[in-house]
């Protein structure tokens, strides 16, 4: 009876979780998820200065993080993202890009407390390019031309990849105004 008691508040947990980012989400393209990278991985850097400048990271943690290269890469991806045709033969390329911006913001997660304005801009990031990255995998991507012009491309342009995406927190959506 405990068994069937704990599955069923269970069930009800994930549905109202799951009730709730869909109350709470907007429609998304990858192109929105692109032009969203560049100025949430520039507010990750200026929090990074905050949290030095308050003693909540070392001096040390601060030039790594800088080192990182956070704001460079998150510009680089957004502009790819923004502005990629997706088909068949770039489909999987997109994919490892996405996948490659996920650890690099992953990969320095670690460094914030949970509940921090990075630890949040982390969190909105990396679930928005899963889900960007789920919604490529699925999306039915027209075949890969015969051959390239130099400098053109052929697909379906970022716009058309559609998806949900939860509502970003307060602290994000400062960032994504600027």
């Amino acid at each position: 009876m405990k068994r069937v008691f704990s599955s069923v508040v269970a069930v009800v947990l994930a549905l109202s979780v799951s009730l709730s980012l869909i109350a709470c989400s907007g429609s998304a393209t990858l192109a929105k998820i692109g032009r969203a990278v560049g100025p949430l991985s520039a507010g990750l850097v200026k929090e990074f200065l905050i949290m030095k400048n308050d003693g909540s990271i070392s001096q040390t943690t601060y030039d790594n993080l800088i080192k990182a290269d956070i704001d460079k890469k998150g510009k680089l991806l957004g502009d790819y993202l923004t502005g990629i045709k997706i088909n068949a033969g770039n489909k999987q390329d997109v994919i490892d890009a996405i996948a490659e911006g996920v650890r690099t913001f992953q990969s320095i997660a670690g460094n914030f407390k949970a509940g921090s304005t990075a630890a949040k801009i982390i969190s909105y990031l990396t679930t928005g390019l899963n889900l960007a990255s789920t919604a490529v995998n699925i999306f039915d991507a027209p075949p890969a031309p015969a051959s390239f012009a130099l400098g053109t491309q052929s697909g379906a342009p970022a716009t058309a990849i559609k998806f949900e995406v939860p509502s970003p927190p307060q602290e994000v959506k400062k960032y994504l105004k600027s």
